[in-house]
This record gives C-alpha cells, structure tokens and sequence, in this order.
C-alpha cells in the first residue's frame, strides 16, 4: 500500500478521507469511483460580501447579445467595485468552475 509506504520513509500521519482543501469542498462518491470539487461555501461568502441575497439566480453567466458599456463613464468607486466582484468570480473560475471562465474573461 502506497500510504503505508510513504509514512514507513516519512513523518506523517493519517488525517482519514478528505473533506476540506484550501476552501474547497471535496465529495467523493467511491462506490461510483468519482470525485467532486465544489466551493459553495466560498460563493455564499460572496453573495453575502456583496450583499447579493435577493437576487434572483440565472443560468447562463452572460445574455447572448454584447455588452455594452454605460457611455464608457464611471467613477473611480463603480471602477473599483467592478474590481472586487471580478476578480472574486474570477478566483472560483480558475479553481473549481471553468464553465464560468469566459464570462469572467469577458467581465475581465
């Protein structure tokens, strides 16, 4: 065994199944031999962050048709803003949700 191994040569120990890591959550279903990676309880600290609550969900990240911009005027705090709610998407894009990575690329 692999794990037996490994401790006999190094100072380690066994924390048993994998729940947590960095933030994310694991969910392994062994029977069916698959593996899930969700971050969830990263997402609901964000809808909390930005005070996103009574928004309704949707289920495509971007409308079919091109974004276009408010006149290409903003002020430094809207700037700022935009900022903090890409590049907090952005993170969970790049870890666990790439069907989310190019709106976060367009938003970008």
């Amino acid at each position: 065994m692999l794990k037996a191994a490994l401790m006999s040569c190094y100072e380690m120990r066994d924390l048993r199944d994998l729940d947590w890591f960095l933030g994310i959550r694991v969910i392994w279903d062994r029977p069916a031999r698959r593996l899930w990676l969700s971050q969830d309880a990263y997402i609901d600290k964000l809808i909390t962050k930005f005070h996103l609550e009574l928004h309704q969900p949707v289920f495509t990240p971007l409308p079919a048709e091109k974004l276009i911009p408010n006149d290409g005027i903003a002020a430094p705090q809207q700037i700022y803003a935009f900022q903090q709610y890409v590049e907090s998407i952005m993170y969970a894009a790049v870890v666990t949700r790439a069907d989310a990575a190019y709106a976060v690329n367009i938003l970008s």
